[in-house]
C-alpha cells in the first residue's frame, strides 16, 4: 500500500502482518517510522486485489507476495 495508515484498523487487522500469508511484511509505518519499502514499490494489482476487503489500506503485503505475482500461474 503507497498510503500512509491514518485511520485504525479493524479489529483483527495487525498492521504489521501481510493479509496474504501471515507473515511479517516489513511495513516501517506500522512500528511508527516515517519511510517504508512499499513507497517505491510496484504491487501489481492482482495481488492487491487478493487482500481482503477489511484489511486493505490498513496492513500491506509483505514483499515477497509483492514480488511473487503471477509465479504460481502457469
Amino acid at each position: 500500500m503507497s498510503s500512509k495508515h491514518d485511520s485504525p484498523p479493524p479489529e483483527g487487522v495487525d498492521p504489521s502482518i501481510c493479509p496474504l500469508c501471515g507473515r511479517p511484511n516489513g511495513c516501517a509505518w506500522a512500528v511508527g517510522g516515517r519511510e517504508c519499502w512499499c513507497e517505491t514499490a510496484t504491487i501489481p494489482s492482482e495481488v492487491l486485489f487478493r487482500v481482503p476487503k477489511h484489511a486493505r489500506g490498513h496492513a500491506c503485503v509483505c514483499r515477497e507476495c509483492a514480488e511473487s505475482a503471477g509465479e504460481s500461474e502457469g
